[in-house]
């Protein structure tokens, strides 16, 4: 099962080392049911991106897990509904 993590932490390590050369943030939230594998993921995550980032991208980035648990996705489609409503009463008022 260790192996199996170790593998997607690369694939994602990959995948995210071309984002984050693209985009340049300075956090990454890793959430939902694959934060539960906590250091065990984090750590090949880590070693992928030192190889794949470039250096001015990585050297402000901190990668964490969401504390919101499996609970991310349903949270951050609600908050971002509510900030859609929030903006069309502006534009829009009553």
């Amino acid at each position: 099962v260790v192996q199996a993590i170790e593998r997607a932490a690369r694939y994602l390590g990959i995948a995210l080392g071309n984002l984050i050369n693209i985009v340049n943030p300075s956090h990454v939230v890793i959430g939902g049911s694959v934060a539960a594998f906590g250091e065990v993921l984090l750590v090949p995550l880590r070693a992928e991106l030192q190889r794949r980032a470039l250096w001015d991208a990585r050297r402000r980035l901190s990668i964490d897990t969401s504390r919101l648990g499996e609970d991310v996705g349903p949270i951050g489609g609600a908050a971002l509904c509510l900030s859609r409503v929030d903006s069309a009463r502006m534009i829009h008022p009553d």
